[in-house]
C-alpha cells in the first residue's frame, strides 16, 4: 500500500510491505527574504553540517546556526532544522511509540520502520525538529535538547496480510538477522576447529537444530524463519483430499518437515508429482581401493550422483508410511528426475483443485534447513489462476526433461530435435512488443 501526504513544511510518501514501512521524507524549500531559492539554501546543503553524533565523552555534538551556509555574508536567522520527529500509532491495537531514539532527530530522507506486523493499520505523525535554544551560559556542559515544531503531518498505511492477499510475501530473517540472533541465542554458541585452504582456525556457530532445550530450539527456528516455513507448510496442507493435486519442482530437497508434508498429502489422497534435480558423473569403479577393469583390461566406470542428488535421495528414502500402497506411490509414482540441464534450480509448487491450477508458491527458497533458517530467502504465494496456469504449462514442459540451453544432451532419452528449455521459456514468456504503459513494471 502507498500513501502520500503534505503540508506547508514537509511531505511524506509511505510505502507499506508485510513487515516494513518505508517513509520518504522531504522538507519543502522556502525562498529567503530576497525571493531567491538557490541551491545553496536547499535541504541537502542545510543538512550537510548538521549531523548529530557523540563525542568521546558521550555528549551530543550538533551543528549550530553558524554551520549553515551564509547568504550575502550573513548567517540565517531562522531556527536550525536538524531532522525529523516521527511518532507511530498502531490503529489496530491503539499502541503509540516514538521512532526517535533517545529523543534525537532522524536525519534521513528515507526511513525504514522494521518493527511493524502484517495486517495492521499504522498512523505516522511527522514534524520538523530543531535544536532547542540555549537557556544559560552553562548549557555547554549539558546534553543539547531537540524539539519538534510545527503541525504534525499524518500519513496512514496498512501493512499487507500475506495470508489473504493476492500476493503473499514471506521473508525470513536468516543471515540478515545474525547479530540480533546472536544476542537472543548466544548462550548456545559452539566453537569448532576447521581447516580452510589447509590452515586451521576456530569458528563458532549457533545452530538452531542442535539447541538442546526443545522450547528454545522451536523459538530459535521460528525467529529465523519469521513465518516462511509456516507459510510453506500451510500452503501444502491446503491440498486436503483427493480433489487436490500438487505439482512441484525441487532443486535441494532435504527439509524433513516439507518432505513429510508432501508425504502426508499422499496419505490424504492428494495427487503429488515432484520434478527434482538428478545429476552426477561417471567415474572409475573401485573395489577394495583397486580400480575395477573388464575382461579386456578397460577401466569400468560407474555413475556417481552429485551431493545434491544423493542428499535428496537419502531424504526421500527416509520417509515411512503406514500403508504399503502409499509407500509404493511415494517411490514409484511421485518423483520425476530432471537429468538433461546442468542444474535444475527451480523450486515452486502449483496447487490445483480438480485439475484446475489455482495458486502458486514460488520464490528463492530451496526446501532445506539452511535455506529457511540460514540464508536470506523469500517465499511468494500468488493466488491467481492465470498465473498458476502459466506455471503449470512450464511444469508440463519441464516434466518431459528437455535439454537446458543446448541440444547436445548426452544421456537423454529424447531425440536430437528436442526443444531446449531456453527456447520453451521464450515461447511461454515472449518479450513484450512496443511501448509499455507508463505505470508498467516490465
Amino acid at each position: 500500500m502507498r500513501s502520500r501526504s503534505e503540508n506547508n513544511d514537509i511531505s511524506v510518501h509511505a510505502i507499506a510491505g508485510t513487515r516494513v514501512v518505508m517513509l520518504g521524507l522531504n522538507l519543502k524549500q522556502k525562498d529567503d527574504e530576497s525571493g531567491d531559492s538557490s541551491p545553496s539554501t536547499t535541504l541537502s546543503a542545510m543538512l550537510s553540517g548538521l549531523t548529530v553524533a557523540e563525542d568521546a565523552n558521550g555528549a551530543d555534538i550538533a551543528a549550530s546556526e553558524s554551520s549553515l551556509p551564509e547568504k550575502n555574508g550573513q548567517s540565517p536567522s531562522h531556527d536550525v532544522f536538524v531532522g525529523f520527529a516521527i511518532d507511530r500509532r498502531d490503529i489496530s491495537s491503539g499502541k503509540s511509540a516514538s521512532l526517535n531514539f533517545d529523543g534525537r532527530p532522524i536525519q534521513k530522507f528515507h526511513y525504514g520502520d522494521y518493527t511493524v506486523v502484517p495486517g495492521h493499520q499504522y498512523e505516522y505523525s511527522v514534524r520538523r525538529m530543531i535544536k532547542a535554544p540555549s537557556r544559560s551560559r552553562y548549557s555547554f556542559f549539558s546534553r543539547p535538547k531537540y524539539v519538534a515544531v510545527g503541525s504534525p503531518l499524518v500519513v496512514t498505511v496498512t501493512t499487507e496480510d500475506p495470508s489473504t492477499a493476492k500476493h503473499g510475501i514471506y521473508f525470513n530473517r536468516g543471515a540478515a538477522g545474525s547479530q540480533a540472533y546472536a544476542e537472543k541465542f548466544g548462550e548456545f554458541r559452539k566453537w569448532h576447529r576447521v581447516n580452510k585452504y589447509g590452515t586451521p582456525h576456530w569458528t563458532s556457530t549457533i545452530n538452531p537444530l542442535t539447541i538442546p532445550d526443545p522450547a528454545k530450539k522451536k523459538e530459535a527456528c521460528a525467529w529465523l524463519s519469521r513465518g516462511l516455513e509456516e507459510a510453506l507448510l500451510e500452503f501444502i496442507s491446503q491440498a486436503s483430499d483427493s480433489s487436490w493435486q500438487l505439482r512441484v519442482t525441487a532443486y535441494e530437497f532435504t527439509h524433513k518437515e516439507v518432505i513429510h508434508a508432501f508425504a502426508a498429502a499422499i496419505e490424504r489422497g492428494v495427487d503429488v508429482k515432484i520434478i527434482h534435480h538428478v545429476k552426477g558423473s561417471h567415474r572409475p569403479k573401485t573395489r577394495y581401493n583397486d580400480v575395477v577393469k573388464d575382461k579386456d583390461g578397460k577401466v569400468v566406470k560407474e555413475w556417481v550422483p552429485d551431493k545434491t542428488t544423493s542428499d535428496t535421495q537419502r531424504a526421500i528414502d527416509a520417509v515411512g508410511f503406514q500403508s504399503l500402497d502409499h509407500a509404493r506411490i511415494w517411490h514409484h509414482d511421485t518423483f520425476i528426475e530432471r537429468h538433461t540441464s546442468s542444474i535444475m534450480h527451480n523450486k515452486f509448487i502449483i496447487l490445483l483443485r480438480d485439475g484446475t491450477p489455482v495458486e502458486v508458491w514460488t520464490g528463492s527458497t530451496n526446501f532445506t534447513e539452511s535455506a529457511i533458517y540460514g540464508q536470506s530467502n523469500v517465499g511468494h504465494i500468488v493466488r491467481d489462476e492465470d498465473v498458476a496456469q502459466q506455471y503449470l504449462a512450464y511444469w508440463n514442459k519441464l516434466a518431459l526433461d528437455p535439454p537446458g540451453r543446448s541440444k547436445r544432451h548426452s544421456g537423454s532419452s529424447h531425440d536430437e530435435d528436442a526443444v531446449p528449455m531456453d527456447e520453451i521459456n521464450e515461447q511461454l514468456q515472449p518479450d513484450p512488443a512496443g511501448a509499455q504503459p507508463h505505470d508498467s513494471i516490465t
